[in-house]
């Protein structure tokens, strides 16, 4: 184990080092997916130019490529997750399961903000000469993407603690049930995962379409009624995702406290 975790640079003995453990390791998939995506760029802004076209859309193109990567993170930040649960060269920290969960979702958090603001960053660059926005921002316009921005990372989290939940059942289950018995209860678990995707989805919709409707309604006075109720919309949504996160959270604790083990080999 310490071989294992010296080759990857972890030293983790308390929640603080293992977040910052866990942080650096997911951030060399960062880098990666952030240089890839500056090659994509250059090659569509290379292509533009040799076609003899406007660069003045640079910008919309990189929105482009920043969305396919950001969806591409979210994915591959959940694989890494999920290594950490059955992996013995992280169950064999000496630090409970508790905050191994913890420390390992923060860590997950921390660098999904991380590669944004990089992201975000890059989008601004791209679009230097086309925004002047960002000198007139209101304090209302500013709760409206502060509120966004915070429920759009806890959906995210969402999807991480979900995937994490889905996996932990299965894993649990393998863990005293014949193969046989495994494949069906795997089935029945999927078809649930599917029906609880639907219902969290269409609960969403509903709830935003409620919202649109209501707003159709309503006499807004001016462009900051509008935005305050937005961001309350925002805010209710943020609350939904942080009650169900904390009640799957704590599933998933208690299935990794008590139902996983890990893996016999730490290759």
């Amino acid at each position: 184990m310490k071989v294992f975790m010296k080759r990857r640079g972890l030293k983790m003995t308390s929640m603080t080092s293992l977040i910052s453990g866990l942080f650096r390791q997911r951030n060399r998939n960062v880098y990666l997916a952030t240089g890839i995506s500056l090659l994509v760029l250059l090659v569509t802004a290379g292509y533009t130019l040799l076609h003899g076209l406007s660069l003045s859309n640079i910008g919309g193109d990189y929105g482009v490529i920043m969305t396919l990567a950001m969806i591409a993170m979210l994915f591959i930040l959940a694989v890494q997750n999920e290594r950490v649960w059955t992996h013995n060269s992280y169950r064999l920290i000496p630090i409970s399961d508790t905050k191994l969960y913890i420390g390992n979702m923060i860590a997950t958090i921390l660098s999904f903000i991380y590669f944004s603001v990089i992201q975000i960053v890059i989008l601004i660059i791209c679009n230097i000469g086309s925004y002047s926005v960002f000198g007139s921002i209101s304090n209302h316009e500013l709760l409206v993407l502060s509120s966004g921005s915070l429920m759009f990372i806890l959906s995210f989290t969402f999807v991480w603690v979900f995937i994490s939940m889905v996996n932990l059942i299965l894993k649990s289950i393998a863990a005293f049930l014949p193969e046989i018995r495994q494949r069906l209860f795997r089935v029945l678990i999927s078809l649930g995962v599917v029906v609880v995707v639907l219902y969290i989805f269409n609960t969403i919709e509903g709830f935003f379409g409620k919202f649109a409707l209501q707003s159709h309604s309503l006499n807004f006075n001016g462009s900051a009624d509008i935005n305050l109720r937005i961001s309350e919309v925002f805010g209710v949504g943020t609350l939904y995702f942080a009650v169900i996160i904390v009640i799957m959270s704590l599933i998933n604790i208690y299935l990794l406290e008590h139902w996983v083990e890990t893996k016999t080999t730490t290759n």
